[in-house]
């Protein structure tokens, strides 16, 4: 879960600041609180390990659970099937209910001037890349968005094979087509020699042997061009002997096919946008860095009730940008939102609104089915790699899917996958999932 260091509040409300100076016993726990509560868990049933030691986790995560229902619309309950598609006047369709002069991209009305992508890159959640180590993961497939002949984007699908010709060579292909032509980029890397060829259509374009290499293989970075594109192709040494390889396509990394298993869900989070009108008593939301990302923050916190919680956010959500500014980490976002009123343009992580999915903890009963999940390549939540669904679980929406990218969990920011599974294994009977806006067949789910 989240292991930001500095937590930044953000003008929560007036009302809150006075609830905290009356020391009211039903306020919620402070974003550190929340944070440090899976940790706490852990060590208890490090320095215990016994029954006490079990109690008293299963007790704070209880309180954490509770402090982040608390948060939730009036209604809603640990059912086991998803609850954002029910109106609610705490959290209401992306049309902003509630919020004067409201409106997002992703509700279906047109892209104004200022609502456009102001994110520096595109939200992966896998990259291709092939691995010496692992020949059997490196046969795959991703997709790559390239431009045609009349200028027009084009998905492309880029097919990647990984062959250990000896102890030395290995050759790594990517093959793809576009305007009924077809290209073939292929790297012969010799792991012990340290020589680089790289084969365009069959035809050698570069040819690299350094000694250097040979003495202390370091990797590197080889760019030239093909079909009119601009290409890259990045060695890596591994952590052991092995090297990964990379290749990037007109500046683009290629998105990785992950077995999405929902018909049509898009292999890119993407993102939506949207404008609350906010007040004297500020946003109601708590902010932090967002891990090991170098841009965008995470929501820690919301305050039923106010701007942010009635624009449609969830804790877990990442802001990528606000207004005409790009988000670096918190204290860009302070300064630009510290003090406004009436109308803010956020971009947020996902290509529609987050959702809420209830679900049966899968590590507590045999037929609550099975979970498996992935850290993505952007950095933005966990995603789901493979899952098994309970018996009788809710349909659409309201399950999980592969490729599903999980946000928060309880109300705790999800940062690595290890430690998601971690918490998820000693966590209550009930989950609450924040998932982060799919879109499927290029149309955003509804909430």
């Amino acid at each position: 879960m989240s292991s930001a260091a500095e937590v930044h509040a953000l003008r929560i409300s007036t009302r809150a600041a006075a609830e905290a100076q009356k020391g009211s016993s039903a306020a919620a726990m402070s974003p550190r609180s929340r944070l440090d509560s899976f940790r706490a868990e852990q060590t208890l049933r490090q320095q215990g390990g016994g029954a006490h030691s079990e109690e008293a986790a299963a007790a704070a995560s209880r309180v954490r659970l509770q402090s982040f229902q608390a948060q939730l619309p009036p209604g809603v309950s640990n059912s086991g099937r998803d609850m954002s598609t029910e109106e609610t006047p705490s959290i209401p369709a992306l049309s902003l209910n509630g919020v004067v002069g409201g409106s997002s991209s992703a509700s279906g009305a047109p892209l104004t001037a200022t609502d456009r992508p102001l994110s520096t890159r595109r939200l992966k959640k896998e990259v291709l890349k092939a691995d010496s180590e692992k020949a059997e993961l490196a046969n795959a497939a991703g997709r790559v968005t390239l431009m045609d002949d009349s200028g027009t984007p084009r998905s492309v699908r880029v097919v990647q094979s990984q062959e250990l010709e000896n102890l030395n060579m290995v050759s790594v292909k990517w093959v793809w087509s576009l305007d009924s032509k077809t290209y073939q980029i292929e790297l012969r890397h010799g792991r012990k020699s340290g020589i680089r060829k790289i084969y365009v259509n069959k035809e050698l374009v570069e040819r690299c042997k350094r000694l250097q290499d040979l003495i202390s293989d370091r990797g590197s970075s080889h760019a030239f061009k093909v079909g009119g594109h601009s290409a890259t192709i990045s060695i890596e040494r591994g952590r052991s002997a092995g090297f990964k390889y990379q290749l990037t396509i007109g500046g683009e990394e290629i998105e990785q096919d992950i077995g999405i298993s929902a018909s049509g869900l898009s292999s890119e989070l993407g993102t939506h946008f949207v404008r609350p009108i906010v007040g004297k008593e500020g946003f109601g939301m708590t902010l932090a860095n967002c891990g090991q990302r170098t841009d965008g923050v995470v929501v820690l916190e919301l305050e039923p009730g106010m701007p942010a919680h009635k624009a449609g956010l969830l804790v877990g959500d990442i802001l990528l940008s606000v207004q005409d500014t790009s988000v670096v980490d918190t204290n860009v976002i302070i300064e630009k939102l510290l003090d406004v009123q009436g109308e803010v343009i956020l971009e947020v992580a996902g290509s529609s609104p987050s959702r809420l999915v209830m679900l049966p903890n899968p590590f507590k009963r045999e037929n609550n089915g099975m979970l498996t999940l992935s850290d993505t390549s952007c950095g933005v939540g966990v995603y789901v790699s493979s899952v098994e669904h309970a018996k009788n679980a809710p349909l659409g929406s309201g399950r999980l899917e592969v490729g599903d990218v999980i946000l928060s969990v309880d109300g705790a920011v999800t940062e690595s996958a290890r430690e998601t599974m971690k918490y998820i294994q000693h966590a209550p009977e009930q989950l609450t999932f924040v998932v982060a806006g799919r879109e499927i067949m290029g149309v955003s789910t509804p909430r």
